[in-house]
Parts: C-alpha cells; structure tokens; sequence
C-alpha cells in the first residue's frame, strides 16, 4: 500500500490539497477487473472500505489501508435462498438456477449497502438486495416501474443514494435504465418502494446507454418530496454524466426548459486534460464550503489512447480547480470504475477511486479553512489554547500519528454514516 502526497493545481486555483490516503496501483500490486468489462466493475465505499461487487464469485471485496481486494460479504447463500428458480426441460429434468449479484452497488447516507441482482438482465434494475448498516438480516427489494411507465432493462451502475432507505423518512435512487430516456427515480420507505415519490423524470432528450450515472444534489430527502408535492415532478434533483461527453446535465427551476448543459474543462501546464470520447466510466459530485464540486476522469492528451488513471475535480463553474497525476498509467481501455466522495469535516472530503484492474485508492481533497473572524476575537487567546488542552499530549500523544490512517482506523468505523454527497 503506498501513500503520498498528490497535488497538481490547475492555473489561478486557490491552495487546495489532493493527497493519497492509501493506493494499491497495478504497477505493484495484482488489481483484480478487466479495463472494458470483466467481473468487478463499480464500487462505492463506507466504513473506510472501498467496496466492489465481484459477480463472478457472488462476494463485495473490499480495500483498504490493510486489506487489497479481501471478501467483505459472500452473497452465495443468500442469492441460493432468494434468487434461485427451477425449470424442466423437455426431458423432465429439473434445473435449478440461481442470479449473481451485479455490476451494481452504492451506499445510501446512513451507510446501508445495495447492489443489483442478474445483470445485464432486466432484474438489474428492479431486483436489489439490501445490506443493513447496523448488521440486521439483509434484505430484498423488487422495484415496480410499471406505474411510472417505464420498462425494466439492464442497469450496470448506479450513483449515491439520498437519505437512509431503511427509515421512516426512506431514501432516493436515481436509475438511468438502459436505452431509456427519462430516469427512474425510485424512494425506498423502510426498504419498500413509495409509489407516490417515485416517478419518472422529464424526459431528457437522451436515449441512455450503459454509461450514464447519476448523482444526487445536495438536497434532503424532505427537500426532494418537496419538489414533487408543490410541482408533481422532483426531476430537479439530480446530476446526469455520460462518461462519452465533458459536461453534467441537470434540471433547472423550471424543468420545462429542459435539461442545462454545465461543461467540464481545463487543461493543467503538462497537457492534462478532458474532452469527450476520450474518458472513463466515474463521476461524482460533493458539495464543500458551500461550493459544489464535480470529478472526472482526465487524459494526458485529450485522447481514447490516454484513457488510465489521471482524474480532475472541478468547480462550480465547471474549470479544474485540481488534477490527480501522482500515478499514471494509460492504454486501459474503457475503463470501468467509481468516484466515491464521502464528508470528512468542514473542509475537507475523502474521495474513494476504484478502476478496475488498475488503481484502488483513497484520497483527501482539502480547502483551505474559512477564516470568520473567530481567530482574532480572543478565544483563542483567553488561555484556552494554552492551558495545556492543545499542549497535553492530546494533539502528540499518538492519536494523529500512531496509523490511525494507516492501521485500519479508517476502516473500524470511523467514517461510518458519514454522509455521502
């Protein structure tokens, strides 16, 4: 496992920080999935893990500062209680099938684990199982698009899911179905779909393909039924990115103008930069200091030969405000992977990277401390910063040096529900 310092600023950005936490790179290390496919595709993160959903063996395998690619949780008994059916051949032989888990998997705000079920088969989009935070019984939920006027299909990545699906107040799932063109947006009620809240989005305009992932704003749960109770549609409540065009799509206010086009762009001094058909799988948003922030993938040299491992962050406006080079590999094909961002503290986010067969890693995006005032208005000089609470050990004594980032601390809990943006 490597660790490091990783920074590259895009002309004119303030002194934000992009360091690695932790990476297991291919250079070093074996990282299991095939660059344009494979068995471990997409991935999400809580508890400090970042977690991949491998169909092949029916497990989630997960990484982190100490474990590269270990079984988090084997599905096999599961699925053979719940997802195996029985048919006769023309013989009268009976044959038993049981569905994988699939490309599928994300984690709603209160850490609750869910991944799809019989991919590419339509019952990846309506058939999910769902693992409890808090270690109850796992659970299965079949989502009914039938109401909303949409047909099931094949659905190969979902982004983060809105509020705690398991809960009275329940939960959001945005679904970019494939060769559909409006998004399913799905609200689970203590693990059961709500037919009022979930509805079809506007119509975008787009025939979706595998590639498109959609990410939620940074909006409650009350928030998005908010929209649907005063206006009868909460379209405008999610981020859409096709990984085959540099931009984020969204709904305004008024979803009757349609979709606007916010475009992603930037080019660091070494030639860095994004552009369209040249980009791997991955986006996602998070929100810091009240600023809204979007990553995606880069290239060296703006090409589909530069596909690999480079990737920017980029600002409200859409320019690059950082760019992650520390370790570059390209010729990776269609890369398939995740962005994960998860809330550290008031300045700063962790960013969770899987692209399979090549990187899995852990970063820390930092800004700079807002500076209120609260410095000079003598708190900090009233003694309490020097009646020995700064100067006891607390800050020295181990706790920021003894591993905690590096021993497995930031998988014993220690990011558990923190919320996802």
């Amino acid at each position: 496992m490597l660790a490091g310092a990783a920074l590259v600023m895009a002309a004119g950005a303030q002194a934000q920080t992009l360091e690695t936490v932790w990476a297991y790179n291919a250079d070093t290390y074996t990282i299991p999935g095939a660059a344009g496919g494979g068995d471990l595709r997409f991935a999400t993160a809580v508890d400090g893990k970042l977690i991949v959903s491998d169909k092949a063996t029916k497990t989630l395998v997960y990484w982190d500062a100490e474990h590269n690619g270990e079984v988090l949780y084997d599905l096999n008994e599961f699925l053979t209680a719940n997802y195996t059916t029985t048919s006769t051949d023309g013989e009268g032989n009976e044959k038993s099938t049981t569905l994988a888990n699939g490309t599928g998997i994300t984690t709603d705000d209160a850490g609750n684990i869910l991944v799809n079920i019989g991919f590419p088969n339509a019952t990846s989009s309506t058939d999910w199982i769902i693992i409890p935070a808090d270690g109850s019984d796992w659970k299965t939920v079949t989502l009914d698009f039938t109401e909303m006027g949409l047909a099931a299909g094949r659905l190969d990545q979902v982004g983060h899911v809105r509020g705690n699906v398991l809960s009275e107040d329940g939960g959001y799932m945005w679904l970019p179905i494939y060769n559909a063109n409006q998004v399913a947006i799905i609200k689970l009620v203590n693990g059961v779909q709500d037919e009022t809240y979930s509805q079809p989005s506007a119509t975008t305009g787009v025939t979706f393909s595998t590639s498109i992932i959609c990410q939620p704003k940074n909006m409650t749960v009350a928030e998005i039924d908010a929209l649907y109770d005063e206006d009868g549609d909460n379209s405008n409540s999610y981020y859409m990115h096709n990984r085959a065009l540099a931009a984020v799509y969204y709904w305004g206010e008024t979803v009757d103008a349609g979709m606007s086009t916010l475009a992603l762009a930037g080019t660091t001094t070494e030639g860095y930069t994004i552009n369209n058909n040249a980009s791997n799988e991955g986006f996602e948003t998070f929100n810091l200091q009240g600023k809204q922030f979007y990553i995606a993938p880069m290239t060296p040299d703006g090409t589909a030969n530069g596909r690999g491992t480079l990737f920017g962050i980029f600002g409200e406006d859409g320019n690059l405000v950082s760019c992650y080079s520390e370790y570059i590999k390209t010729g990776v094909g269609l890369g398939v992977g995740s962005f994960i961002a998860v809330a550290n503290d008031e300045n700063s986010v962790y960013i969770y990277r899987w692209l399979a067969g090549t990187q899995a890693a852990k970063f820390k995006f930092s800004l700079p401390a807002i500076d209120n005032g609260d410095d000079n208005n003598g708190d900090d000089n009233n003694g309490d910063d020097n009646n020995g609470d700064d100067n006891n050990g607390d800050d020295n004594n181990g706790d920021d040096n003894n591993g905690d980032d590096n021993n497995g601390a930031d998988n014993n809990g220690a990011d558990a529900n923190e919320p996802v943006y």
